[in-house]
């Protein structure tokens, strides 16, 4: 009966904010590292007597700018990712009982 309850009228068990965060702490930021990693050798190693700032230019698009919207990327993934914050998701992998989240229906 419950379970018919719930999906006739569904709820959001977490908030997007805290899907984000988890969804970027186990999958993602690693990834995206790597990637960083990837991209940060490609600058500096394929310079052709160039800075690695001239490198890292695309087109017309001047290599500080570029860095600059890369750094300021990976700074606003980190900060969402570890931005302290309330936990409201209840059940398999945080702490308080499954049944929690029913009672908080509204």
């Amino acid at each position: 009966m419950e379970l018919n309850s719930d999906y006739r009228r569904p709820t959001l068990k977490v908030s997007f904010l805290e899907a984000l965060a988890n969804r970027l702490k186990r999958v993602y930021l690693g990834l995206l590292g790597v990637l960083l990693v990837k991209w940060l050798f490609r600058i500096s190693a394929f310079s052709s007597g160039q800075g690695w700032l001239t490198t890292a230019g695309i087109g017309r698009v001047p290599g500080v700018a570029v860095v600059a919207v890369v750094g300021v990327f990976y700074i606003a993934l980190l900060s969402v990712a570890f931005w302290p914050r309330e936990r409201h998701a209840k059940g398999e992998f945080r702490e308080g009982e499954p049944d929690e989240w029913k009672e908080t229906d509204g």
